[in-house]
């Protein structure tokens, strides 16, 4: 069952054109991979599934949705069906790692602190942090660390959809290891879909379920790593290093 469907996406700033007539799809339950070199709209193809890019050509369906021409109240409540990793964090340097996880809780819900705190403090646990990390600032925390704060706050509000943009980017390989294997864990736990922009091949290798790569503006191959490495493609054979 897809979840996400981008089809026919152009996407072009000034004289460079980024996607040219992309299409491809994200299932129920794929951990999802949005591969390609530097500057490929990796990124810029996930901020448009979350709206925070315009559309420009094409368009994007998010859980039978399409998003494209959605209204502005329409797409405040649409955007609590997922959660976003940012790349270096976007972690609130001001408040603590408790409060960073509540932020969404207390923005979009009408909850009581308590249990606010209650709900921050599972999702803590839940991404392998301690009890004793919540009253830590960012300023204290790992590369590592920040990253789960992150994930906590993604998780937040329970959604059906998870981003993450580079989640391993930066963290030595026995970290983005066990990185990989908590996105696996959840994703079964909490029966998520994620969709990842990354370049690690571990990651690539030991994470995902399908993938799509991005090559000179189009897409040049979408499916699963096995496919991937036999497909013969120069491009292929050189990002995936075989």
């Amino acid at each position: 069952m897809s979840i996400i469907q981008v089809k026919s996406v152009s996407t072009q700033f000034g004289v460079n054109l980024i996607h040219d007539n992309i299409s491809f799809t994200i299932n129920k339950g794929d951990i999802f991979g949005i591969l390609g070199g530097s500057g490929s709209g990796k990124s810029t193809i996930m901020r448009e599934m979350i709206m925070l890019e315009n559309i420009q050509s094409g368009n994007i369906s998010v859980l039978g949705q399409e998003i494209k021409d959605i209204s502005l109240s329409q797409s405040y409540k649409f955007k609590q069906n997922w959660g976003v990793l940012f790349q270096f964090g976007a972690l609130f340097s001001s408040l603590t790692v408790l409060e960073n996880i509540s932020v969404m809780l207390k923005e979009y819900t009408s909850l009581p602190d308590t249990l606010i705190s209650e709900i921050a403090y599972t999702k803590l646990k839940m991404v392998g942090l301690p009890t004793k990390a919540a009253t830590l600032y960012p300023a204290q925390l790992s590369g590592g660390m920040k990253k789960r704060v992150g994930l906590a706050r993604a998780l937040a509000m329970d959604p059906k959809l998870l981003f993450l943009d580079e989640p391993t980017s930066g963290l030595d390989p026995a970290s983005a290891e066990s990185f990989d294997r908590l996105i696996v864990e959840l994703r079964d736990m909490l029966n998520l879909t994620v969709v990842m922009v990354t370049h690690d091949l571990a990651s690539i290798k030991n994470a995902l379920s399908r993938f799509v790569v991005f090559h000179d503006k189009k897409v040049l191959f979408e499916g699963y790593y096995e496919d991937a490495i036999n497909s013969g493609h120069y491009a292929m054979q050189k990002f995936l290093k075989v």
